[in-house]
């Protein structure tokens, strides 16, 4: 069940970071004619910076769930 969350957490996170990078115009940084190749670049950076946020919040969760149950006993 833990590892369908984190599935779903992250699928989460990458939506959330292709949808906040549709403001950037990466079209200006890259050659005319080239908007596969964008669209492209936008899922990859979506995947990478939602998979590392996702990342990040699920080991913050898990060391404060750690933590708490050290201080328990």
């Amino acid at each position: 069940m833990q590892s369908f969350f984190q599935f779903i957490f992250t699928l989460i996170c990458v939506y959330m970071a292709f949808w906040s990078l549709q403001n950037i115009e990466f079209e200006k940084f890259v050659l005319k004619d080239a908007r596969h190749q964008v669209r492209l670049l936008r899922a990859f950076l979506a995947i990478i910076i939602g998979y590392f946020v996702a990342n990040f919040f699920l080991t913050m969760g898990n060391l404060i769930i750690t933590f708490s149950k050290s201080f328990q006993h």
